[in-house]
């Protein structure tokens, strides 16, 4: 009797023991399933941190090197370039060029905002599911190193026998990649692309110049060949100038040269949508 008594403990402790490990398992299963639909989605990136597949937009910042800008206005577009960086979207893409009296350069820099902590959820930001040191670490190499790249064409030469300006916004405007979605994987919508044009805005080619004029701009530009050489669809893109106000006497005023291309872009070019097309004075006059 005894030993049958010891059988039938012994049957009960195994059973308790397979109970418990049962109950463990299935624990380390929903654990794991939890962490697993929780896990950070990020996508792969190239060496710039940008999306293989291409960013979500692309802000693409020109600056006219053929004239020179005094150092207030120097030091405006510096302050403004960097609050554009601090605002490029998660995995958008931001290009640097130069326009000098041959054109539009290639991008003198190309980098890709990869994301920071703030993007992380809540369990990503504590590190259970994500590395936040890691992109954290990532987000700081993009700032450093975009504004290393603006440093670099603040700095350069400014000087050039002609301004081709509408040829270089209609040059940039047909390198820019169509923007990829993510919305459905990753969250990240596409949106368009964005042109930042630092400028005077004062063209001056053998096509069309806005220097020594006896004719008012509007009536030259049409005359001109301006529009059937450099014009383009920019329906796809938001252009935005900033522009260096000059005081030349053979040259229009700021004032002029501001009404006269809001005036061209929306006759012509078809941006009458607000927020497409904008002109924006930058403080200091050379």
């Amino acid at each position: 009797m005894v030993r049958r008594r010891r059988r039938r403990s012994t049957s009960l402790g195994s059973l308790m023991i397979i109970f418990f490990l049962l109950v463990f398992l299935g624990g380390v299963v929903v654990v794991v399933s939890f962490l697993y639909r929780n896990q950070e989605k990020s996508l792969e990136l190239t060496e710039n941190f940008c999306p293989v597949e291409g960013p979500i937009y692309t802000l693409a910042i020109l600056l006219d090197a053929t004239d020179g800008v005094t150092e207030i206005t120097k030091l405006s577009i510096k302050n403004k370039i960097e609050n554009e960086i601090k605002n490029l979207q998660r995995y958008g893409k931001m290009e640097l060029y130069v326009v000098s009296g041959e054109g539009l350069s290639l991008p003198l820099d190309e980098i890709c905002n990869p994301g920071n902590k703030s993007d992380l959820s809540n369990l990503g930001q504590k590190g259970i599911v994500a590395n936040p040191i890691l992109i954290q670490k990532k987000y700081n190499q993009f700032v450093s190193s975009s504004l290393t790249a603006v440093d670099k064409i603040l700095n350069r030469s400014f000087e050039a026998n002609e301004s081709p300006l509408l040829k270089s916004i209609q040059k940039v405007s047909l390198l820019l990649k169509k923007p990829t979605d993510y919305s459905a994987s990753h969250g990240a919508s596409a949106t368009r692309n964005k042109v930042i044009f630092i400028t005077d805005f004062l063209e001056n080619t053998d096509v069309f110049s806005m220097y020594g004029l006896k004719n008012s701009l509007l009536e030259n530009f049409e005359s001109s060949r301006a529009f059937e050489k450099y014009g383009a669809n920019f329906s796809e893109i938001d252009i935005e100038i900033w522009l260096v106000q000059r005081n030349h006497p053979n040259a229009p005023s700021t004032t002029e040269v501001k009404k006269f291309w809001l005036s061209v872009f929306k006759q012509y070019f078809d941006k009458t949508d607000p927020g497409t097309f904008q002109i924006i004075p930058l403080p200091g006059e050379l």
